[in-house]
């Protein structure tokens, strides 16, 4: 294995793309059908583009430690969000202008935007002083006074604790002796498993160009490449 971590992590994507590529084929589809297309009708053909051109700045980067080539690709990133913010602001100003109900259309957007759901795990008790409470006010009270005064308590706990020195005192002062040598332990196949299994199941990739539903079926294989 190589010592720098990133060209062993670069020759085994390498490795792994190659046989990916070669087992399955593209399928090109037309993005004006994509979902993405119709559940985001601000996206035009510019941002495509802008999109694609993103993506293969990205793995340009991977490939190419220059800090021009970075910069760049940061610029192009940052003026991409900016014009997919004023896509977005020009389409619902038009969507809330042509609705009949401004203030309800302006709350969907608002909570389609934000991912916000309805939260129906409601605090309906709260245990004070070893007691049950159920009313609302009360409740609502008691927690406002914890948050109103937890900053004043920690600062008197700081000070009482003397601790109020500069952080590198504090670093000498808890960290007096050399640390132990750090050993990691080999890990195994079924830790390599359990770890793939806890990923989300997603179609869409990074730059490296796996999605992790592609990552669930060719674990076994992964696993066994680790002691190759």
């Amino acid at each position: 294995m190589e010592d720098d971590a990133n060209t062993s992590l670069n020759k085994f994507l390498n490795t792994y793309l190659r046989i990916f590529h070669s087992c399955f084929i593209k399928k090109h589809t037309d993005f004006n059908t994509d979902c993405n297309t119709i559940s985001k009708p601000w996206i035009t053909k510019g941002i495509k583009t802008s999109c694609n051109r993103k993506r293969e700045l990205y793995l340009k980067v991977r490939d190419n430690n220059e800090m021009e080539h970075k910069l760049y690709c940061k610029q192009h990133c940052k003026m991409l969000s900016e014009v997919i913010k004023e896509a977005k602001k020009v389409y619902y100003k038009e969507v809330i202008s042509k609705s009949k109900n401004e203030m309800k259309t302006t709350w969907n957007i608002i909570h389609k935007e934000t991912s916000k759901l309805t939260n129906k795990n409601i605090i309906k008790s709260l245990r004070i002083n070893d007691h049950a409470v159920y009313n609302k006010i009360t409740i609502a009270n008691e927690l406002n006074n914890y948050f109103l005064n937890i900053v004043g308590s920690i600062s008197n706990k700081r000070i009482n604790e003397k601790e109020d020195a500069s952080p590198l005192q504090n670093l000498f002062k808890y960290f007096n002796q050399p640390f132990k040598d750090i050993s990691w332990p080999y890990t195994s196949a079924k830790e390599i498993h359990k770890i793939i299994d806890s990923l989300k199941d997603k179609n869409s990739s990074g730059y490296d160009e796996i999605s992790t539903k592609i990552i669930k079926i060719s674990k076994y294989n992964l696993s066994l490449n680790k002691y190759k």
